[in-house]
């Protein structure tokens, strides 16, 4: 879709197919959308172009996002590039690399873990990967790293009891979604010095990963995967029922009593359905206040680190 609207742009405009990349963070980076996902983008140019691939750019963005009679493709989202809003719609290798050597935060940095091309000329996106893993692969500090992730966390989180009311997010109440993403990601970061391929984007593979290095019991880590698919499978239903970007269970006793029997099966009522979602929230949240602080403690196991 995204490639077939650049292409139709592109020709529109006279321009040649290399020369411009797109590249996906968030979802789409770690190839794993949700039914209705905003999509996270960033737009490469080679020098001396910019302008020009900028004006494409904000037109594919026009029609990925625009209602129709048939509905749209995706929300469309460029705030992550370099210097958000004010920043330019479209960056140069070098510009890209200045800014994350210099000006970036280290939460960007957790964001480009899932950066990846995904239309237009890959090949100047691929290169452009290989110079920021320079500088993601790195001996970063565990507190650092650790201190940044709660800080995302407690912005991203409205902190709830695990009774479970009507209206539990499965995304960002503790336990949830961001929990295990946050967690994976700060012990790619620690330890992507040590084992640079920790740095996928899929959280899946990531868990995997993690398993494979022995960096988490290989348990925990089967734990944790499992949790991710149960609680994006909630997420992925609550889409498909809402037609719109929605991670909190419903409020209605109808719609939850359906939700359930699709979740549990057709004998399931609402009571088993949520006496699952609470325990599987309470394992991850334990998991999670359990496991990131010892990121801390990889600094004493790994005595190449050199900081930032």
């Amino acid at each position: 879709c995204i490639q077939t609207g650049l292409d139709w742009l592109r020709k529109k405009a006279g321009l040649p197919e290399q020369g411009f990349c797109i590249l996906a963070f968030g979802k789409l980076g770690g190839s794993e959308l949700n039914y209705s996902s905003d999509i996270d983008l960033l737009g490469l140019s080679a020098p001396g172009q910019e302008e020009k691939w900028a004006l494409v750019f904000e037109s594919l963005r026009e029609i990925l996002s625009s209602h129709t009679e048939e509905g749209y493709a995706y929300r469309v989202d460029l705030r992550l590039r370099p210097f958000g809003t004010s920043g330019p719609l479209v960056s140069t290798p070098d510009g890209l690399l200045h800014y994350y050597m210099k000006d970036a935060s280290l939460w960007e940095y957790q964001a480009l873990i899932k950066l990846r091309p995904v239309a237009g000329d890959l090949r100047l996106g691929k290169s452009l990967m290989k110079r920021l893993k320079t500088l993601l692969i790195r001996s970063w500090h565990p507190e650092q790293v650790t201190a940044s992730i709660r800080t995302l966390r407690e912005k991203a989180i409205q902190a709830k009891s695990f009774q479970l009311p009507a209206g539990t997010d499965v995304k960002t109440d503790s336990g949830g979604i961001r929990d295990i993403e946050f967690l994976l990601q700060g012990l790619q970061l620690v330890h992507c010095f040590q084992y640079p391929d920790l740095l996928t984007g899929n959280t899946l593979d990531g868990l995997a990963l993690l398993k494979k290095k022995f960096i988490l019991p290989e348990d925990i880590c089967s734990q944790l995967a499992g949790h991710y698919s149960y609680l994006r499978r909630i997420e992925h239903f609550l889409q498909i029922y809402e037609d719109r970007q929605v991670h909190s269970l419903p409020t209605g006793k109808k719609e939850l009593e359906a939700l359930s029997k699709r979740m549990e099966g057709s004998s399931a009522d609402s009571a088993m359905f949520t006496a699952r979602l609470r325990e599987t929230l309470a394992d991850v949240a334990g998991l999670y206040g359990k496991y990131l602080p010892a990121a801390e403690a990889a600094k004493d196991r790994n005595p190449a680190q050199n900081g930032r």
